[in-house]
């Protein structure tokens, strides 16, 4: 299935130019060294958690739908510290700040973390739920509707930390590398689009009366012919025999 649906596929953006999280996400595991720790956020990098490929020595953390907000970076921090190895991790600008302040930590030991922050300035997840369920009325979730964000690279100025800046798809392999040719604890800001999609999802339809209706978890957005559905299902269950 991976082969056949690559989820690095399933996003395109409508600028050619624009940043594709999807393919960071991509060559962040491409770039890994065979020993990396790799923490992904359980909040905002839910799109990218069956992306890696994990090989050699490599240690991958990811609990979706156990952790709140803000747990990733102290995560890393644990993983860092116990492993002895670089640790990767992916987080939300909006998950970075209830623990914000554990950035002074990499500073004051030196720890070799990459800090990949998905800068949608905003909260992607609630963004599309209100436009789901409330007709795209937002409250508390875009800088339109009452939210805000520091300047990261003020921020890892203030701190100490070597910051990266990731805003176009056309050097998004480049800025990859470049974050992750040395030790150096960094922050890497990738300028996202809030409209982008958690990709494949489990989606609700709201009918006509105005009542939600939720498919099997089996069948995930975006939707598949109904034929191309059912010949997955017995790839599945061939699968399940043997």
């Amino acid at each position: 299935m991976k082969e056949k649906y690559p989820v690095q596929n399933e996003y395109t953006p409508e600028n050619p130019d624009a940043l594709n999280p999807f393919m960071v996400t991509h060559f962040i595991s491409e770039n890994m060294s065979d020993t990396d720790v790799l923490v992904m956020s359980p909040s905002s990098f839910g799109y990218a958690w069956n992306i890696p490929r994990i090989r050699g020595k490599q240690r991958y953390i990811s609990h979706l739908g156990l952790g709140s907000m803000g747990t990733a970076l102290p995560e890393a921090i644990g993983a860092c510290v116990a492993s002895g190895k670089r640790t990767i991790v992916c987080e939300g600008d909006g998950g970075l700040q209830p623990n914000i302040q554990e950035l002074a930590l990499l500073r004051q030991y030196n720890l070799p973390i990459k800090l990949f922050i998905d800068s949608n300035r905003g909260y992607q997840q609630i963004y599309a739920m209100q436009n789901a369920h409330f007709n795209g009325r937002h409250s508390g979730c875009t800088s339109e509707s009452g939210l805000s964000f520091p300047n990261f690279e003020l921020l890892a100025q203030a701190y100490g930390l070597k910051y990266i800046r990731i805003d176009n798809g056309n050097s998004m392999e480049q800025r990859v590398k470049e974050a992750l040719s040395d030790d150096v604890p960094t922050i890497i800001e990738m300028v996202t689009d809030m409209e982008m999609e958690c990709l494949p999802i489990i989606k609700s339809k709201m009918n006509s009366d105005g009542s939600m209706q939720t498919p099997s978890l089996e069948i995930l957005y975006p939707f598949l012919p109904d034929t191309e559905h059912m010949e997955n299902m017995k790839i599945s269950e061939d699968n399940l025999e043997k």
